[in-house]
């Protein structure tokens, strides 16, 4: 289990991060190659992924995406007005896709 974080004033300034809905593929989070996965969170049952260099192209036409393992997620727990909410740092990706024809993703090393 990793250890638990403590924000500092520094870690809210963030540069303009864009909420969009998380897509999880064999324990990888997916995001469209161009944006930065920056934080994860979980919203009444739904997980939220916070991204950096968002854009509705990027969102909507991309084919190729990079892959964070949920298992490298650095943890830490807010509470807000009386909930709980789990939320999750991420580093680099390990690994890419690219979605052929039906959508299904062809996952492979990442290559940089």
């Amino acid at each position: 289990m990793s250890e638990r974080r403590v924000l500092t004033p520094t870690d809210a300034r963030v540069a303009h991060l864009t909420p969009i809905d998380a897509r999880i593929v064999d324990d990888y989070v997916v995001v469209p190659q161009g944006m930065t996965l920056k934080y994860l969170h979980s919203l009444d049952g739904k997980m939220i992924a916070h991204v950096a260099g968002w854009t509705a192209a990027g969102q909507d036409d991309s084919k190729v995406y990079d892959l964070y393992p949920l298992a490298n997620a650095q943890h830490f727990t807010i509470f807000l007005n009386r909930a709980q909410q789990d939320w999750y740092d991420f580093g680099e990706p390990t690994k890419e896709a690219r979605a052929d024809g039906s959508g299904k993703l062809e996952i492979r090393e990442r290559v940089r």
